[in-house]
């Protein structure tokens, strides 16, 4: 039963970050579109609305800055996928199980800090989220083999 909880906290800190990033950036990308476009007043209204509720940084992040934020769990995730199966197998699951949690879960709580940092830092903590993740996928190819 912990190890279903395990998996569903590190899906979800994997994922989240797809949905976070959408409330961090200002919309001011010219190549984006919106409904706003092609109807001025809407536009107004939802600039007042949304300045209104948000308690928050918004980041002027293009698209291309917004894809490597997103893609750089992903550097860190492909770089240990063979020694964290390695490690899994020799010292045993428990503790890199537990360890990953732990470290993924408390870097998230760094995240405001980090975009505050800017986009390396943003990104340097993304990469080493990847890095304590991919230790679930050994633990969980181990158990199926």
């Amino acid at each position: 039963m912990l190890g279903i909880f395990g998996i569903l906290i590190v899906y979800a800190t994997r994922t989240s970050m797809s949905v976070a990033i959408v409330a961090m950036i200002n919309f001011t990308d010219d190549t984006s579109f919106d409904a706003t476009h092609q109807n001025p007043e809407l536009q107004n209204n939802m600039t007042q609305d949304s300045e209104q509720h948000f308690k928050g940084v918004k980041y002027n992040w293009n698209s291309k800055t917004q894809s490597l934020i997103l893609s750089a769990f992903y550097y860190g995730y492909v770089i240990t996928q063979l020694p964290g199966g390695i490690l899994c197998k020799r010292f045993g699951a428990k503790r890199f199980f537990a360890a990953g949690i732990l470290m993924t879960t408390g870097l998230y709580l760094f995240i405001p800090l980090a975009a505050s940092w800017g986009v390396m830092g943003f990104v340097a903590i993304r990469i080493i989220e990847g890095l304590g993740q991919v230790i679930f996928y050994s633990l969980a190819s181990l158990i199926l083999i």
